[in-house]
């Protein structure tokens, strides 16, 4: 299941999508399955000990956001495999970000995809699988594949290589 930061649930950023998950809802799936009014309700009580969201969002946001995630736009999504980090092939990427690669820190770093790094690969390959409603772990190899084999060097922020790849698997 694509989790809730790798997705376009318009309304739901980071602070949002953490506040989520700490009651309880990681997933697009988990998020279609849930009430408004008990999810609404679960947030306010989380954020009040947890301190994560400035402000709540109302009940008719999560409504809206429980709609989005119910729509047939992001019905493949939903059913999409979650991306897993024993499905790569580990021993390619480096998994631990230096001082001079942190997106927090560094524009730069936020903005372009780096091939080479597991930790940036991952939501990539989740977010393509997302698009195309992949499923299995075959379908991650082959994004994963795609990415060293045939994505252009050229081609280096986050936005280009995604569109890049939808254009790939839409014609291969």
């Amino acid at each position: 299941m694509a989790d809730l930061n790798s997705t376009q649930i318009r309304g739901v950023g980071p602070k949002y999508a953490a506040l989520l998950a700490a009651a309880g809802v990681e997933t697009v799936d988990d998020l279609a399955k849930s009430n408004a009014a008990d999810l609404a309700q679960k947030m306010a009580v989380v954020n009040a000990s947890q301190g994560i969201a400035k402000t709540l969002p109302s009940k008719e946001h999560v409504a809206a956001w429980i709609a989005q995630a119910n729509s047939e736009e992001l019905a493949r999504v939903r059913a999409a495999i979650k991306v897993l980090r024993d499905m790569l092939n580990v021993d390619a990427y480096s998994w631990h970000a230096t001082e001079r690669d942190d997106p927090h820190k560094i524009k730069i770093d936020a903005v372009m995809f780096n091939r080479n790094e597991g930790y940036e690969v991952i939501p990539m390959v989740q977010k393509v699988a997302d698009t195309f409603g992949f499923e299995s772990v075959d379908d991650v190899k082959r994004i994963e594949s795609v990415i060293p084999d045939e994505l252009p060097g050229n081609v280096r922020s986050r936005k280009n290589v995604y569109n890049w790849l939808v254009e790939y698997f839409e014609t291969h």
